[in-house]
């Protein structure tokens, strides 16, 4: 549930992501697991601390940075040619993949307005005991 919860999270943010040729980002998901074992994400955090904090962090870290490392050149590399037996990608997998995105075009140029009607202040209205007759 954690890995589709990740993949709706991504998917519905991917035309906010930054295009940057060459490069790649790391999210962070935190979540929180309720007392019936169901996942709630908290918030996702772009390039999160790799600091060995906890114990936990202290043996995941390097290794999860180690495993990264062969999916974004060993398995990027691999990809191209498909050649030889697929790279090991240590703790990490695909969880889903997108159709390429090509780079944005810059929006300079688009012409965005905002068009509506002037809001005015309604007339105070007399009570009807104190109009005159």
């Amino acid at each position: 549930q954690m890995r589709e919860i990740a993949k709706h999270a991504l998917v519905s943010a991917q035309g906010q992501v930054e295009h940057r040729k060459n490069s790649w980002e790391l999210y962070g998901y935190d979540y929180m697991i309720d007392d019936t074992y169901r996942p709630w994400l908290i918030e996702i955090n772009s390039s999160p601390a790799c600091d060995y904090s906890t114990a936990v962090t202290e043996e995941f870290v390097p290794k999860a940075l180690t495993d990264v490392i062969k999916v974004v050149v060993d398995l990027r590399e691999w990809e191209k040619t498909r050649s030889g037996p697929k790279p090991d990608t240590g703790g990490w997998e695909n969880i889903y993949k997108g159709q390429s995105l090509e780079t944005p075009v810059a929006s300079f140029g688009l012409d965005l307005a905002c068009t509506g009607k002037q809001i005015t202040k309604p007339k105070r209205l007399v009570p009807r005991q104190a109009r005159q007759p």
